[in-house]
């Protein structure tokens, strides 16, 4: 199809509709040729190109991945925007600590195990989950699928749980600097 010709097919379309009781949109961007779709889901709108001209096959092509979105879902999928998930924070917490370590604040070696045991072990588990969704719940499932049976003693179970907590954002917050620190000492 010719420029000219999807310029004129964008300009005659309708821009934005909506399908399956109003939960999927279906719409174009302003100057792009393909067709776009999303829906809501806990206040997160989760979305996707469908690479399609055409309407009609932009429309099937939503639908198909709205139905397959909502069976992920169902089955305990998470969907988060990137800067909310756990694997966002705990590289900065990695970041965090790896600096401390090279300004002689910290130690390397336990910015080593950090991100060794957060590569390994938690953010494949955790990696996808929004931050604010991982509760006692989520960390007792981590445990019968992860840990259990693999012969572990308390200490690394801890150092486990010690290594999730570390990548919540608060505990930044709350880390005292290096000009409290002093001044405290």
């Amino acid at each position: 199809m010719a420029r000219k010709s999807i310029a004129k097919l964008a300009a005659t379309a309708p821009q934005k509709t909506t399908v399956l009781a109003g939960q999927l949109h279906i719409y174009r961007r302003p100057n792009s040729q393909f067709w776009q779709c999303g829906f809501h889901h806990k206040g997160v709108y989760l979305r996707k190109t469908t690479k399609l001209v055409k309407l009609d096959e932009a429309t099937e092509f939503a639908k198909h991945w709205f139905y397959t979105k909502q069976a992920e879902l169902k089955f305990g999928a998470s969907f988060a925007p990137k800067k909310t998930t756990f694997n966002y924070f705990a590289d900065l917490a990695v970041a965090d600590y790896e600096r401390l370590a090279r300004e002689g604040k910290g130690s390397a070696e336990y910015a080593k195990g950090l991100k060794l045991l957060l590569e390994s072990n938690l953010k494949p588990f955790f990696g996808r989950y929004p931050l604010s969704s991982i509760n006692q719940q989520l960390w007792h499932r981590y445990q019968a699928e992860w840990i259990a049976g693999k012969n572990l003693s308390t200490a690394t179970i801890k150092q486990h749980l010690n290594a999730k907590v570390s990548a919540r954002p608060a505990m930044a917050l709350f880390r005292p600097s290096s000009a409290q620190s002093n001044a405290a000492g």
